[in-house]
């Protein structure tokens, strides 16, 4: 009895030793693979596919075999040939793309959010983040472009008007020449106060209390790109010689006012003189104070315009290309979770088209002018931008044709070089 004990002691303690080195032969890549192997049986479960019981047995013993510690090479070979053949069924998805969009939630653990649904968040975070910055510059740039051009156009009315006035001026100062030349009785208060004269000029007060109102909107406009770089706002300086002429010229005035008032005796002359000198200075500090408002308002209207130029060259198109890549991310991103396509190294081509789409969004200006193609005189450059940035290869069709018109057909060269030089020494 003892040594049947003994021996049956040595057989079980040699089985355990046996399970015990083929366990260890189980690597963590086959662990791996028999818990991602458990995803495709899910899938094909959830898909209703056509596959054989009998593939669908193996990787579910396969499972229990290795939790038991009975993973034997025959095992294994089985259920590297069961995964092979339900990889192929399941084609074009695969193990990554379904561990990125629906991955095994182990029991008693908080549901994991897959990478998918995190890619979905980002890329839909940065669109809106996209379209917010486009939406804001681009409004900014709109308030700017119409401000500048309402100033211009106000401007030109103005000098129209005042022009028109000197024109009835001038025919009412010959008119009035030649009644008294014909020794006609004229009034002239009725040659002052014309009706048209007045409905002008009251039409150019409203045009430039209007032209204040869109100058001070401009300047308003203006101090946000200026405070971005941490300018201060345009203070209107005159010429350095024009501020010392006009500085001299006050000096002159003030000693000559210093003079008269110095003088003992004063009377009427003294008086009038003062009142002359009065007047000049004060002509002259407003003459000051126009030039630097006028200085002021050109500086506006032209950094305005410098601005507006480009945002609408440079920036615009950048944003639109950039929008339209977005679109074409979350477009793409929406395709591969439905069709469980989706991988993280998706990612990588998406971030790589968002910046691409930028690029192009922001190039495709400079292959267009004003008389472009026929064809895309429908379409505005923020337009093609926008399609440029979601579809790359408008603008590698566009780059092609114009090279395609660059390149230039060589003339046809002679069919007998040789006969034509005889004939030409003969």
């Amino acid at each position: 009895m003892s040594i049947d004990s003994e021996n049956s002691a040595e057989e079980n303690s040699s089985s355990d030793k046996d399970v015990a080195t083929e366990s260890e032969t189980v690597t963590i890549d086959i662990s791996k693979a028999v818990e991602e192997a458990q995803l495709l049986v899910v899938y094909i479960s959830n898909e209703g596919l056509d596959v054989e019981p009998e593939i669908i047995k193996k990787i579910v013993e396969s499972k229990y075999l290795l939790r038991n510690k009975k993973w034997t090479p025959e095992t294994e070979f089985n259920f590297w040939m069961a995964y092979n053949t339900l990889a192929s069924i399941v084609k074009p998805v695969t193990i990554n793309s379904l561990k990125s969009i629906k991955p095994l939630s182990k029991s008693g653990k908080k549901k994991v959010k897959s990478k998918a649904r995190k890619a979905v968040f980002q890329y839909r975070m940065f669109a809106v983040c996209a379209l917010a910055a486009l939406l804001a510059i681009q409004i900014y740039w709109l308030i700017g472009t119409s401000a500048t051009t309402k100033l211009k156009t106000l401007f030109s009315e103005k000098v129209a008007l005042k022009l028109e006035i000197e024109k009835i001026k001038n025919l009412k100062g010959l008119n009035l020449v030649k009644a008294r030349i014909d020794n006609i009785a004229v009034d002239e208060k009725v040659h002052t106060h014309d009706p048209d004269l007045e409905r002008l000029g009251a039409k150019i007060t409203t045009i430039q209390q209007e032209q204040d109102a869109h100058y001070e909107l401009l300047r308003s406009w203006n101090k946000v790109w200026l405070a971005v770089m941490n300018k201060d706002e345009f203070d209107g300086k005159v010429r350095n010689y024009f501020a010392f002429k006009l500085r001299r010229e006050k000096e002159q005035i003030v000693n000559n006012i210093k003079k008269i008032e110095a003088q003992k005796v004063k009377n009427a002359d003294t008086g009038s003189a003062l009142k002359a000198l009065y007047k000049k200075k004060m002509d002259l500090e407003l003459q000051l104070q126009h030039n630097k408002s006028r200085n002021r308002l050109f500086l506006n209207k032209i950094a305005a315009g410098y601005v507006t130029e480009t945002i609408q060259m440079y920036f615009l198109p950048l944003l639109y290309g950039l929008l339209g890549a977005c679109m074409f991310v979350l477009r793409s991103l929406s395709r591969e979770i439905k069709e469980l396509t989706y991988t993280a190294e998706s990612d990588i081509n998406y971030r790589l088209r968002i910046t691409t789409g930028a690029l192009a969004g922001l190039s495709i200006g400079w292959f267009l002018t004003p008389d472009s193609d026929k064809a895309l005189s429908g379409l505005s450059t923020f337009a093609l931008s926008f399609l440029c940035g979601y579809s790359v290869e408008v603008l590698f069709s566009l780059m092609d044709k114009i090279i395609s018109n660059i390149v230039k057909k060589k003339p046809a060269e002679p069919a007998n070089d040789k006969a034509a030089l005889l004939k030409r020494v003969r």
